[in-house]
C-alpha cells in the first residue's frame, strides 16, 4: 500500500519548555519511523517506510510485485532544541515528539579584539 497524502498532517506547538510536534500516521508501526535532529541546522527529519509484498500461493510465478515507499518530511525548528531531551511516542496513530530548547544565557555575545 502506497503512502497516502494525508499521512504527516502536522501541527507544531511551542509550549513553556520548547515544542510539542504532532504528525498523524494512521496503520503505522513504530519500527517503520526513523527520526532524525540535525541540531546545528534545527532540523528534525522524520522519515517513513512501508513495504509491501503481494503473497502468491503459485510458487512457478515469474514476476511477483513488490512495492517499498519511502517519504520524508523535515521541520525547520525556530530555535536550538537540546538533542538528549527529545522524547517520541506514537499512541492510537499520532507520533507526538517532545523538544525542549536549549537555554541560551546570552543571545548576544561580546567578542574581544586583542
Amino acid at each position: 500500500m502506497p503512502i497516502p497524502l494525508d499521512y504527516f498532517r502536522s501541527d507544531l506547538l511551542e509550549t513553556d519548555s520548547g515544542y510539542e510536534l504532532k504528525i498523524d500516521l494512521p496503520d503505522v508501526k513504530k519500527d517503520q519511523i526513523n527520526i532524525e535532529l540535525d541540531s546545528s541546522r534545527k532540523i528534525l527529519q522524520v522519515s517513513l517506510s512501508q513495504s509491501e509484498e503481494t503473497e502468491n500461493k503459485n510458487k512457478n510465478y515469474l514476476l511477483n510485485e513488490r512495492s517499498t515507499s519511502l517519504f520524508t518530511r523535515r521541520y525547520n525548528l525556530p530555535c536550538a532544541v537540546d538533542g538528549e531531551s527529545v522524547r517520541a511516542a506514537l499512541q492510537d496513530g499520532v507520533l507526538a515528539i517532545s523538544l525542549n530548547r536549549i537555554q541560551a544565557e546570552n543571545d548576544v555575545i561580546q567578542v574581544q579584539i586583542v
